[in-house]
């Protein structure tokens, strides 16, 4: 009679092991909870003023750019707008494009007050007065579009979050209904 090599009978438990572990799928590992930053994103409120100050200049910078050129490439506000006031710019530039329109002039704003502030997210929400005297829109021959009698400040209330870069966004901006404060 023949003779086979024994095989320890633990190697066979393993080798069984082995097989039957690629028939079971591993149990999933749940990544790590994201780390929650324990320091604020504004140390004060002066800051969070500075940087929604900052903010709204970059936004009308670029704002007045785009309607400079007539309303082209409006997408670039994704640089300083998101949520419903990009959505708004994109429907504000198309109009100036499809009428031909161009702006000419600067928007300017003072009078900025923190309305509130999210120390752990950087919302911002700010008072402040939108100063328009010094735009108008022209149309292909130059002629102005503007009424010599129309409101050229206004008080604003704007919101502003946290972009991805660590930068304020702009989110909404609306007419202040309560009492004028420009």
């Amino acid at each position: 009679m023949r003779e086979y090599p024994r095989v320890p009978a633990l190697a066979l438990a393993a080798l069984a092991v082995l097989a039957v572990s690629g028939c079971f799928a591993a149990a999933p590992v749940e990544p790590p909870a994201p780390a929650v930053s324990a320091s604020p994103v504004f140390a004060s409120e002066e800051e969070a003023l500075a940087a929604a100050t900052e903010a709204y200049a970059a936004y009308l910078d670029l704002g007045s750019q785009v309607a400079h050129e007539g309303g082209v490439q409006p997408e670039r506000m994704a640089e300083v707008s998101t949520g419903n006031a990009y959505e708004q710019e994109l429907e504000v530039f198309a109009a100036i494009r499809g009428d031909s329109l161009r702006g000419v002039g600067e928007q300017t704003f003072d009078t900025v007050r923190v309305q509130s502030y999210d120390k752990a997210t950087g919302d911002v929400t700010v008072y402040l007065c939108l100063d328009t005297s010094g735009t108008k829109l022209v149309d292909s021959g130059g002629a102005s579009t503007a009424t010599e009698e129309r409101t050229t400040r206004f008080p604003l209330e704007v919101a502003l979050t946290l972009g991805d870069e660590g930068s304020l966004l702009l989110t909404e901006s609306q007419s202040w209904s309560g009492s004028n404060f420009c």
